[in-house]
């Protein structure tokens, strides 16, 4: 049986508010994105780090 290393979580409100800036402008600075959203900075990139984290195992393990 494998374990995950990365938990799928549910996005909350803030990850959807980031997701939304980001879909917008995907080139905003982690700065900017961190104000727009009230987070600092690295809250904001452990966040969006965490998403392609999940999304690459998931993608791999469904290869």
């Amino acid at each position: 049986m494998r374990t995950q290393r990365n938990p799928v979580r549910a996005l909350d409100k803030l990850d959807h508010k980031i997701l939304n800036i980001l879909q917008k402008d995907g080139r905003v600075a982690m700065k900017d994105l961190a104000e727009q959203v009230g987070l600092s900075v690295t809250p904001c990139i452990e966040r969006v780090n965490g998403w392609s984290a999940t999304a690459s195992s998931w993608a791999t393990t469904r290869a």
